[in-house]
């Protein structure tokens, strides 16, 4: 009996799934941020509709950021003094945490 060590494979195979997988959940969390803007409180957050194509996401080691980058998301997220906040990326996310679930696990288990 002979015994074949494989283990270096099947961690490789695991760090690149992660990585997919950490990139497929930033795509689909910018897709459900995107459709609660549209829809999540009544009547779209959108006036120009730079803040929905400003939302994007990023894979920085083993997180993946998402959200904006324009100097007013903040204030539209939060509120201020006159306006209440309308937190659609939070709300996105609690409300798609199932479906990002999902879309890490097919990533993951991908090439086992």
């Amino acid at each position: 009996m002979s015994f074949i060590d494989n283990s270096g494979k099947v961690k490789d195979q695991l760090a690149g799934n992660v990585k997919a997988a950490l990139a497929a959940m930033g795509i689909e969390a910018v897709g459900l941020i995107n459709r609660q803007m549209q829809s999540g409180y009544g009547s779209p957050i959108r006036q120009t509709g730079d803040l929905m194509r400003d939302v994007n996401s990023e894979v920085d080691g083993d997180r993946v950021n998402v959200g904006n980058s324009l100097e007013y998301a903040p204030f539209v997220h939060e509120g201020t003094s006159r306006m209440s906040g309308r937190p659609y990326i939070k709300d996105a996310i609690m409300n798609g945490k199932d479906r990002l679930k999902q879309v890490a696990e097919n990533e993951l288990k991908k090439g086992f």
